[in-house]
């Protein structure tokens, strides 16, 4: 009996250990603190407000052990970091909040020191300056100096391919020592700088998951593992390494939570490897099922669209501006919240598996008529809903009130958030002027941009004062409305370097495929920085994509005049298939991704403000309808694959007109292809070997043909194809 009762007595005290190790038990404020992705530092001072992350709690006190990283904490939690190049390539540091020890981990500015001469003995040039596709092409933002026979200057460039010129008193000339070099235009030439990384990074990738126990590999031994679950950082109780591979328990505690992270990096010979994401709800790893109502850092998928030009869902609210050449298409043209609340209520943003909609502002707007640009004949109204004669009041063309669309959104569980601009965005200096010429003066502050309509005389006697807003008051009463908020119409978390990159790559054809895999990999970075940016598919100010693609619009015209000389459309069809490849890449990478109404159907427009152009629904073109098809299943395969938002990236082929890349995630995969070549191309791609035996399938008709380890296909010109694992199929373990 005695022998019995220590028996028992043994394993409950095994079962309460083991018990202890699954769990961390920490303050239930600690819970609030979301996931803060690694800081990249640059050489000198960094400044990072970690407000966003932390809801309201504040931070005790901060913990440092690298002595070469200066670091301090303001009292409303604004983080400063100094450091000095020779770092390693991350550091943690940890934080105390309400009783509880947090890490937030830094990578160092992993860049190369690159120097730029030229040399010229006895100059007499006056200025002299490197420009290239590290400056944006800024003649005046990396001036060289002369010294001992030679014009010199050196900066800090990420690893990659650059093409540059020397700017010589305003003649570009190229670097004649330079190896490399691309005919542009005929004759002319740009250097090209090749910045290449020295060490293969170790590369981790999830593997298996079973009983409450995750496995992640690595291409190389491991000599160190850190392993984030939120912000705390996981003990050997719960990690274990082996030789390659690391083992992760956990936390019971993860339970408590709906969306909780696990992030982990290895270190391999002082090198840091990527950033394996592994997202949890309420414990248990995500699966296809949950994925498109989660985390929306990764999967957010905004439809940013104009009232007035959407949908006349009421006649009876309509209202013109009556006058002598006022463009009809930039005129009122009847577009209401009636009209979003049909499209809500039939399911037409749920099928394009939207997860937010961003109206343009709906406060009464002024009914002044501005002159466009040099076009002194044509004139433009403020149907974009940025020219106001009151905040705190709805604009009668839009309806009386928002209750049947608020409701509409509830019912279809899609939040709707109103643009706006901010205090920050103000400039007083701007004075105004009378006509529009394409850029932005910034007049108002709160929920509104105007392009100067005001004449000087109203603005000295104060009608200004109509379109000031107190931002917190503003969106107070966005929040009364029923609104899921208010959205910064140009804030800094929209990548517009993407959008370029991708016009450069797809529409154009500047870059090829080596050069946009480079661009790819510091985008995806092995600081492991979430990707909460938005990309937009086209923008307030910028002229649509197809055009561009379809051959219709000179990326290099001044796309806000270029529409009063000729309509601008898609004049090649193939402008559909460039566009539907940039948008595979887009949704078929971790972030946050804004379409401009229009794009399922692949609507055509130069700059403001023909690129917003009313929205049809009916008699669809055959090239629409397949833009639509494409887009709806698209769209269906990111919300509902693990592997498009949360796996890791490798890439298969990399040539100057095709792209493989794959995408893997435990058991799930997808394997993303881009022909550019202006005639079909075979292709027999190596798939990962954890994958070798895995059933894929094609999800745009292209017929696939597959080994034991390989994919063969051919795709055809300007094409894309997305491989998927068969639903039915499971990997072995």
């Amino acid at each position: 009996m005695k022998i019995l009762l220590y028996i028992i007595t043994f394993l409950v005290f095994i079962s309460a250990c083991n018990k202890k190790e699954e769990e961390i038990s920490f303050p239930f404020n600690a819970l609030k603190i979301k996931p803060i992705p690694t800081l990249e530092l640059k050489v000198g001072n960094n400044i990072f407000d970690l407000n966003p992350y932390f809801r309201e709690l504040k931070i005790d006190s901060i913990e440092n052990n690298n002595l070469k990283l200066k670091v301090k904490l303001t009292d409303d939690n604004i983080l400063q970091i100094s450091y000095v190049d020779g770092i390693d390539e991350i550091s943690e540091i940890r934080f105390w909040s309400d009783g509880f020890l947090h890490t937030i981990l830094v990578s160092c500015d992993n860049r190369h020191l690159q120097k730029f001469v030229l040399e010229v003995p006895d100059s007499t040039y006056k200025t002299v300056s490197v420009v290239g596709d590290f400056n944006d092409w800024n003649t005046s933002a990396s001036m060289m100096t002369y010294k001992d026979t030679a014009w010199t200057t050196a900066m800090l460039l990420p690893y990659g391919s650059y093409e540059y010129m020397f700017c010589v008193d305003s003649v570009l000339i190229i670097d004649k020592k330079c190896r490399d070099s691309v005919l542009i235009e005929g004759e002319k030439q740009k250097s090209v700088l090749k910045l290449k990384s020295e060490i293969s990074r170790p590369r981790l990738f999830t593997w298996s998951h079973s009983n409450g126990t995750l496995q992640v590999n690595c291409t190389k031994k491991i000599d160190k593992a850190i392993v984030l679950w939120q912000n705390i950082a996981l003990d050997t109780n719960f990690v274990k390494v082996y030789y390659d591979k690391i083992k992760i328990k956990i936390p019971t505690d993860a339970k408590a939570l709906n969306e909780s992270q696990i992030r982990v990096w290895a270190i391999s010979e002082d090198t840091i490897s990527n950033d394996v994401v592994i997202p949890l709800i309420n414990g248990d790893l995500i699966s296809d099922s949950t994925i498109s109502t989660s985390f929306s850092d990764y999967s957010e998928l905004l439809y940013f669209l104009i009232i007035d030009k959407f949908l006349d869902g009421n006649k009876t609210n309509n209202r013109k501006i009556n006058g002598r050449n006022i463009e009809d298409k930039f005129n009122f043209m009847g577009g209401d919240f009636a009209g979003i609340t049909k499209k809500l209520s039939i399911g037409y943003f749920n099928d394009l598996n939207i997860s937010t909609l961003l109206l343009s502002p709906i406060s009464q707007i002024s009914d002044i008529v501005v002159e466009l640009g040099l076009n002194k004949s044509t004139k433009i109204t403020g149907f974009h809903g940025f020219w106001k004669d009151g905040i705190y009041e709805i604009d009668s063309r839009f309806g009386k009130n928002t209750n049947k669309l608020i409701a509409e959104s509830v019912e279809k569980n899609i939040p709707i958030k109103i643009a706006y601009l901010p205090a920050k965005y103000y400039n007083r200096t701007n004075q105004p002027n009378h006509s529009f010429n394409g850029r932005f003066c910034q007049f108002c502050e709160g929920s509104c941009a105007m392009p100067n309509p005001i004449a000087d005389n109203n603005w000295k006697t104060g009608l200004e004062n109509k379109f000031y807003a107190d931002e917190a008051k503003f969106k107070k009463w966005i929040s009364t409305l029923g609104f899921a908020g208010v959205f910064d119409l140009f804030g800094d978390e929209i990548n517009f370097r993407q959008y370029k990159i991708g016009i450069e790559t797809f529409a154009t054809d500047q870059k090829n495929f080596i050069e946009f895999a480079d661009y790819c990999a510091e985008l995806f970075s092995p600081s492991g920085a979430y990707r909460t940016d938005i990309t937009p598919t086209s923008y307030w100010n910028m002229q649509r994509f197809i055009s561009v693609a379809g051959n219709s619009l000179d990326e290099k015209e001044k796309a806000n005049t270029v529409w009063y000389e000729r309509n601008v459309m898609v004049r090649k069809p193939a402008g559909y298939d460039k566009f539907m490849c940039y948008l595979v890449f887009l949704m078929t990478n971790p972030g946050r991704q804004l379409m401009l109404y229009g794009d399922e159907i692949g609507m055509p427009g130069a700059g403001f403000p023909d690129n917003f152009r009313a929205m049809h629904f009916e008699n669809l073109t055959s090239f629409e309808n397949k833009m639509k098809k494409r887009i709806l299943k698209l769209t269906t395969l990111r919300c509902t694959n693990p592997a498009v938002l949360f796996g890791d990236l490798e890439f298969l082929h990399i040539a100057k007109k095709q792209l493989v890349y794959c995408r893997t995630f435990f058991d799930n995969i997808i394997v993303v292809a881009f022909n550019k070549k202006t005639r079909k191309k075979k292709f027999k791609i190596v798939v990962p070997k954890q994958f070798k035996h895995t059933e894929l399938i094609s999800n745009f008709k292209t017929k696939l043909y597959r080994n034991i380890d390989t994919l063969e296909f051919t795709l055809n010109a300007f094409s894309f194809e997305i491989f998927t694992k068969k639903l039915s199929d499971k990997k072995e373990n």
